[in-house]
């Protein structure tokens, strides 16, 4: 995403009647993060809008809620997720700390110019990663998984290559039931709603854990 579509997207939010204090406490240079924080955003202010029919209109409420906070806090998490928000936290501080360095660095100074922004794409190459599993929970109230137990220590080279493009293909095939089942979720009855989320996250889960395997069988092959 360029700069031009990242204001864009700032402006789709202010339009649908986003917090500009929000906007103003997120730098105003992209990034990943940044755009995650406001497109979840979008998310939840078209959710408001959608009014059920023949639904009473309810009553402004005093107490704000988990989803209607700006920020999340380690409360909102099981104790599994604690470290994994307090590493976010950390590793984002140091970014931005490696950021300042970076804004410091004379013009012609390439080199170091070019190790600080190497360290923080590698920073924020966890804190992406941290953001997914956290949003996960806090959509789905569910856990995803962190890493895989599967052992792939006993296969020849030849066989770890075999299972790799099967679990690959299994990836491509499940992604089609997720997209399959987020579409039904659009149009299903209340009733039905319960039951087709729980197989969603069932299936975001094992296609998370398929993804934890073939990096697994990279690291294997790539040794």
């Amino acid at each position: 995403m360029d700069s031009k579509q990242y204001k864009q997207l700032i402006n789709e939010y202010l339009a649908l009647g986003g917090s500009q204090t929000f906007i103003n406490r997120l730098s105003s240079i992209y990034s990943l993060s940044n755009e995650a924080k406001i497109r979840r955003e979008i998310r939840l202010l078209k959710e408001k809008q959608t009014v059920p029919e023949g639904n009473p209109i309810i009553e402004q409420k005093t107490t704000i809620s988990q989803e209607e906070r700006p920020y999340d806090y380690i409360s909102d998490y099981p104790v599994e997720l604690h470290e994994m928000y307090l590493q976010r936290k950390a590793l984002f501080l140091k970014c931005c700390s490696l950021k300042v360095q970076l804004n410091g660095i004379e013009a012609n100074n390439i080199n170091d110019a070019l190790q600080l922004q190497f360290q923080i794409w590698k920073l924020f190459q966890y804190v992406d990663l941290a953001n997914k599993h956290l949003e996960y929970y806090r959509e789905h109230k569910r856990i995803l998984p962190q890493k895989t137990e599967v052992d792939f220590s006993q296969l020849t080279a030849p066989q770890l290559v075999q299972k790799r493009l099967t679990i690959r293909s299994n990836i491509t095939n499940r992604k089609k039931t997720i997209a399959k089942l987020q579409e039904q979720l659009l149009t299903a009855d209340d009733s039905d709603k319960l039951r087709l989320r729980d197989k969603l996250s069932g299936k975001i889960e094992q296609l998370e854990e398929m993804n934890l395997q073939i990096k697994k069988l990279d690291q294997l092959l790539d040794s």
